[in-house]
């Protein structure tokens, strides 16, 4: 599932990878945030479960999350995702909030495949085919969703040499089972999550309609804060580093 290694020293930050990724996509955030908080950086491994639901697996996943801080004294945490890595983290504050201290998504939408009442998100016929083509042609299907990340960025040969560096090693049909995820429909919990939260975008993403998104979040939810990066694209944590570090400093200061 996902295994958490730990570094730094201050308040207990998780930092969740989204799919294809592993937790090394955040390794330039590192020497930054070591300072400031103790980071359980999060990577994506094989396991021995049998088949599960999408709802088990996140039940397996979220187990595991607590048993791990626990063991690693961490009791409450800020918890901070990426693209799945945001669902995770948001699915965390729904079940067990008591353990999540505030929220932040990097690149998240709530409901990442189209319903009649949203439409920002990716349409049913387009994402079926992605599931599909990832099971028939999985490195190739990867390759192009890697390149889609990085689509339109000024620091899109950088992108795409951290994309394949950190890729994510586990088998296909894990992997494919963590991309079934993305179709969970987590709006009531941004809805009514009563912790703070942030949601932070990249105004160039091919993936998720950034713009759209930071309208449609504060109408689920007043009070949560939005974000979207001026040529940023899927990875805002990266291609605006810089901005996005002091964001995050601020808005956990709080």
């Amino acid at each position: 599932m996902i295994t958490l290694s730990h570094s730094g020293s201050g308040r207990d930050l998780v930092l969740l990878p989204g799919w294809g990724s592993d937790g090394t996509i955040f390794s330039s955030l590192l020497p930054a945030l070591e300072g400031h908080f103790r980071i359980h950086l999060g990577r994506w491994h094989h396991h021995t479960h049998p088949a599960l639901s999408s709802d088990e697996l996140l039940k397996t996943i979220r187990e595991d999350l607590i048993h791990q801080l626990e063991h690693q004294d961490s009791q409450q945490a800020i918890w901070v995702g990426w693209s799945l890595g945001g669902l995770i983290a948001t699915d965390m504050a729904q079940h067990h909030p008591e353990k999540v201290i505030g929220l932040m998504t990097i690149a998240f939408n709530p409901c990442f495949v189209q319903q009649a009442d949203w439409l920002c998100a990716m349409p049913e016929d387009e994402f079926t085919r992605f599931q599909e083509d990832y099971v028939n042609e999985p490195i190739e299907t990867l390759n192009r969703f890697m390149a889609l990340q990085g689509l339109g960025a000024v620091d899109r040969r950088n992108l795409q040499k951290l994309l394949k560096k950190s890729q994510c090693s586990i088998p296909i049909q894990q992997q494919a089972a963590l991309l079934n995820l993305l179709r969970k429909d987590l709006r009531p919990a941004i809805a009514q999550l009563a912790i703070k939260q942030m949601h932070c975008y990249g105004e160039l993403d091919a993936l998720v309609p950034a713009s759209e998104l930071t309208m449609a979040l504060t109408y689920l939810n007043p009070h949560v804060q939005t974000r979207c990066y001026d040529g940023a694209t899927h990875l805002p944590f990266i291609s605006a580093k810089d901005a996005w570090l002091k964001d995050l400093l601020e808005w956990c200061a709080v």
